[in-house]
């Protein structure tokens, strides 16, 4: 667990009970139960950075009732609140296979070319995440909703249908 400054960002160290050893979970201060994830390798810097923005992000998020829970809302303030602390910060993920989305267009991507998150069922399902620098490290900070639905693995996030992963190289 880290304590960075006034500001409490939990990280906690689960192991392969919650996440698997590839990511530490997120939450924001003065919230018990994670909600999200950041990649392992991030960055101290990385990670002290977000401590000292997560506090006014959710407060930003929590304006509107269900944002912060929200991937692609939180995502985006995420991406606003980090893009000027220098960076390289991309929303990342799609629309998949549900239908209570913003636009009915993503229907027109056929199935095995859609963005989002492969739950267990072996479907991409709607979900937004951010990706990190040139090596395109994953922060998720709505990540633990996959807990029951297949758990939180780096492969399940999907970019037009094929792995994110796949994308580093």
């Amino acid at each position: 667990m880290y304590l960075l400054g006034p500001v409490h960002l939990l990280i906690v160290y689960r192991g392969p009970c919650m996440t698997t050893a590839e990511f530490d979970d997120f939450a924001y201060p003065e919230e018990a139960e994670p909600t999200g994830v950041i990649e392992r390798g991030m960055g101290e810097e990385f990670v002290a950075i977000v401590a000292n923005v997560a506090d006014e992000v959710r407060r930003n998020l929590e304006a509107f009732r269900g944002r912060r829970l929200d991937c692609r809302h939180a995502c985006l303030a995420w991406e606003r609140a980090l893009r000027p602390e220098g960076f390289h910060v991309e929303v990342v993920g799609g629309e998949g296979v549900d239908g209570d989305v913003f636009s009915p267009d993503y229907r027109l991507v056929p199935l095995d070319q859609r963005s989002g998150y492969r739950e267990g069922d072996d479907v991409v399902h709607r979900h937004y995440w951010l990706e990190i620098g040139t090596q395109r490290l994953i922060f998720d900070p709505t990540a633990h909703q996959f807990d029951d639905k297949g758990g939180v693995s780096r492969d399940r996030y999907v970019v037009d249908g094929l792995p994110a992963i796949a994308r580093r190289f």
